[in-house]
C-alpha cells in the first residue's frame, strides 16, 4: 500500500505546516 504510506506522510507534513503557520502567526501578532 504505497498510497497509504504516502498519505500519511503527506498528512503528517501538513501538520508541520500547520503548526509552524501557527507559530508565525503569533510571532507577528506579539511583534504588531
Amino acid at each position: 500500500m504505497a498510497e497509504a504510506r504516502e498519505h500519511a506522510r503527506l498528512v503528517a507534513w501538513h501538520r508541520e505546516m500547520e503548526s509552524a503557520h501557527a507559530r508565525l502567526r503569533r510571532a507577528l501578532e506579539v511583534t504588531r
